[in-house]
Formats: C-alpha cells, sequence, structure tokens
C-alpha cells in the first residue's frame, strides 16, 4: 500500500544541488518535485521507520573533549590533525621561496617590477600562513545549556563565533557535503522553529564529530531526534562504516609474488 509523502517539519533538499525546496516547488499529490535552483526533477521518497529514528549514541571522537562548568556543557573539538602537518612544510618552503625572493629582488634590480609580481604570492602567502597557525593552535568550544548554544573559536581570531538561542532550535542534523573535487566533509545544521535551515559548524572532516555533537546538544536542550530531509542516515552511517572498514582492510599489504 502505497502512501504520499508528507511534508510535516522536515526541510527537503534537492539531490543534486542540496539547495532547500520551497513549498511551491512539491507536489504532495503526485509526489514530485523539482528544484528551481538546478532544474532537476526528483520523485520524494518516504523514508522507513528504520532510518527514522534516533541513531546510536556515538562515543567522544579523538581530539574532542567534553566537562561540566556550572549549568553549562563544554565540549572542545581541536582544529590540528594531518592538513595542519602537511600546510606547515608548505607554508616553509613557500615562504623561504618568498624571503629569497625578496631579498635577490631588492639587490640586484631596479624598478618595482619584481616586486610587484611577487605581490600576490607574498599574500597568498600570509593567508595560508595564518590558516595553517589556526590549524595548529585554534580549538572550536561549543557552550551548551538550556537557554543557549554558544560557540567560540580561539585563541586566534577566525570565523565561526556565533550564539543561538535555545528556544530558536528546533532540530539538529549531519549533512554531507561533496565539494569540486569530489572532497567529502560535514556541516552541523540547525532548523529553526520557523523551519528554515542552516549551519552552526562547518567542514569538519569526521562525520562522528558531527552526530556527537548533534546528540550532546539535543540531549542538553530536551531536543527528540528526528529525521530531516538531506541529513546522513543511520543507514548511510553503517554503509560509510563499513566502507571505511573495507578500504583499509584492502590496503593491507598483501606478500609480494
Amino acid at each position: 500500500m502505497s502512501h504520499t509523502p508528507t511534508l510535516q517539519t522536515q526541510i527537503i533538499s534537492c539531490p543534486g544541488c542540496r539547495g532547500e525546496l520551497g513549498s511551491g516547488d512539491v507536489n504532495l499529490e503526485t509526489g514530485l518535485a523539482r528544484c528551481k535552483r538546478c532544474d532537476r526533477a526528483f520523485r520524494l521518497e518516504s523514508r522507513s521507520a528504520e532510518e527514522e529514528v534516533s541513531k546510536e549514541p556515538v562515543a567522544l571522537p579523538s581530539g574532542m573533549s567534553t566537562e561540566q562548568r556550572g549549568s553549562d556543557l563544554v565540549i572542545t573539538r581541536r582544529w590540528f590533525g594531518g592538513p595542519a602537518i602537511f600546510l606547515l612544510f608548505f607554508c616553509l618552503f613557500w615562504d623561504g621561496i618568498l624571503v629569497f625572493g625578496f631579498g635577490f629582488a631588492g639587490r640586484g634590480q631596479r624598478g618595482l617590477n619584481p616586486l610587484l609580481f611577487a605581490m600576490p604570492h607574498f599574500y597568498i602567502g600570509i593567508a595560508l600562513t595564518y590558516y595553517t597557525l589556526c590549524l595548529l593552535v585554534n580549538k572550536t568550544t561549543f557552550w551548551i545549556n538550556p537557554s543557549r548554544v554558544r560557540i567560540e573559536v580561539g585563541p586566534l581570531p577566525a570565523f565561526g563565533n556565533k550564539t543561538v538561542p535555545a528556544e530558536k532550535i528546533d532540530q539538529l542534523y549531519c549533512r554531507k557535503v561533496v565539494g569540486s573535487k569530489r572532497s567529502i566533509s560535514y556541516h552541523l545544521m540547525m532548523v529553526s522553529k520557523e523551519g528554515k535551515s542552516f549551519a552552526i559548524g562547518t567542514n569538519f572532516q569526521r562525520r562522528e564529530e558531527v552526530v556527537y555533537l548533534e546528540q550532546q546538544i539535543e540531549a542538553a536542550l530536551g531536543i527528540t531526534d528526528r529525521f530531516v530531509e538531506g541529513e546522513v542516515t543511520a543507514k548511510e552511517m553503517r554503509a560509510e562504516a563499513f566502507s571505511e572498514t573495507f578500504a583499509r582492510l584492502f590496503k593491507t599489504k598483501t606478500p609480494r609474488s
């Protein structure tokens, strides 16, 4: 027996461009939708009960810590990871070339042409070096209590500081984002009481970090977990975990013939 999909409080996203669909983009009678951004038409799929139930609890991921400070649950996530090491050596190489180049241009060249040519590379070097320093020392701290969720980034200034009143949060979920070069990251998304969805934490490299934050914040605020269109489901999480395990086993060394 078939049934017509209902919007309820779900946020429906286009499977192509991941943009949110408005009520005028969805036909509940036919179960079809069309995205105005990329002009993709698709059928609304009703989720099984298994996919819509709360996900199994996620253990505290490595690189994160949690503690209780007064009325606040404090969760801290370090930015440090593999990319920081790579960028550190890259910046040493890039900045070394710039220092050598500016020194050579200052000694033996007349005019500003060599220096003007090097200026874009100089500004790129500054931006990369600062970003690398942020990866090395910065942390994102979530301060959670029944009245609000406050997000602080530091010690170096960076984007991401915000405070969200608890009464505006209807639901949280993990969203998978595929980049232009097939890179994968995860966003911590919030659905407001008005039904609008936006990110409160972006560019996580590990899915379990986002799901852990989602579960801890919802538990602290007394929010019952519900499925939101566009989130990583429990079924998808199990499939990705299986793929990761298989990939690790596949990469193990085999005897040479």
